[in-house]
């Protein structure tokens, strides 16, 4: 019998998925971060590698029965991602057909197959992707959390930690946050929180892990916390706007949502809620745009791409 395998590789965790020729699903491996950008190549492919081991030995299935792997994860576009990834599998994995692409794609091809549709994923990182019934493929945002990840845990966090310092000057709105934030770091003092957080070997998976200390004050009704959730909403609404207004114009346009923020954080849902519905108040509109439940996800595109290409 041969086999197929997805992996889907999110900020701070991965997951594989081992399905036979008729895509039947037999099991689902959990591991830790595959993204390169998030953990460093040395801890991503020491996890790709555990996690394809262990999967495979728990089913009792041998490597020369894996017809095809798609390994999907954030910035496996681009030319130097795949370059390093394929390294790794012609070193460990040599007889192996592999494909790469990014966990955006997975989700909108698990989502959507080849219909009309956008994605948004807003995790450790952000992007969405979009594609019309023409085939064309719009992306927006995704360029790693130095230069964007808007609407992210890790801007959340950032955001969180600048205006709070601001906050403490005066300078922005009220919030009781700090404290708990930099205890979370293990900052004992304002100052060193500079150091720590200008150090070139800080990840943004570690910095994402704090956004539900923002979480946690918005509920309490701490001013800045909310503002900075009703800013990541806007952030996220803006990229699927971009996406949207790039493609092809039809009536209605539907949205799928997935990652972390949207998983845990029920006040971003309700403020992303409310930017969809104020966008499509406006009767001068072209098109409107519906959220609706996600049915599927990037591991179960990963794996229907491996099946399929």
């Amino acid at each position: 019998m041969q086999y197929f395998l997805g992996v889907d590789g999110g900020g701070t965790k991965s997951r594989l998925i081992i399905s036979d020729e008729n895509l039947n699903k037999i099991s689902i491996t959990l591991g830790d971060s595959i993204n390169i950008f998030s953990v460093g190549e040395q801890k991503a492919f020491k996890s790709l590698k555990t996690l394809i081991e262990t999967a495979l030995i728990e089913q009792h299935i041998s490597i020369k029965d894996v017809k095809r792997i798609c390994v999907a994860s954030a910035g496996l576009a681009r030319k130097y991602d795949t370059k390093v990834f394929g390294n790794f599998f012609k070193k460990n994995y040599p007889t192996l057909n592999t494909i790469f692409t990014t966990d955006i794609r997975a989700l909108l091809v698990g989502a959507f197959k080849n219909n009309d549709g956008i994605c948004l994923i807003a995790g450790t990182g952000s992007i969405a992707m979009g594609q019309d019934l023409n085939n064309n493929v719009i992306r927006s945002g995704g360029f790693g959390w130095r230069l964007g990840d808007e609407g992210s845990a890790s801007f959340i966090v950032q955001e969180a930690i600048k205006r709070s310092l601001k906050s403490l000057e005066k300078r922005d709105l009220e919030t009781n946050m700090l404290p708990d934030l930099l205890n979370f770091f293990n900052i004992n003092e304002i100052d060193n929180a500079i150091q720590y957080f200008h150090n070139p070997s800080l990840d943004k998976a570690t910095v994402a892990s704090a956004a539900f200390i923002v979480t946690e004050y918005a509920k309490k009704n701490d001013l800045l916390a909310l503002d900075i959730l009703k800013q990541s909403a806007k952030e996220l609404f803006k990229l699927v706007l971009s996406v949207n207004n790039r493609l092809t114009i039809i009536p209605k346009r539907k949205i799928i949502t997935a990652g972390g923020v949207f998983e845990h954080d029920e006040i971003v849902n309700t403020f992303f809620n409310d930017e969809i519905n104020n966008y499509n108040l406006d009767i001068n509109k072209t098109n409107i745009v519906e959220r609706i439940h996600l049915k599927t996800n990037a591991l179960e595109g990963a794996l229907y791409i491996a099946k399929n290409t």
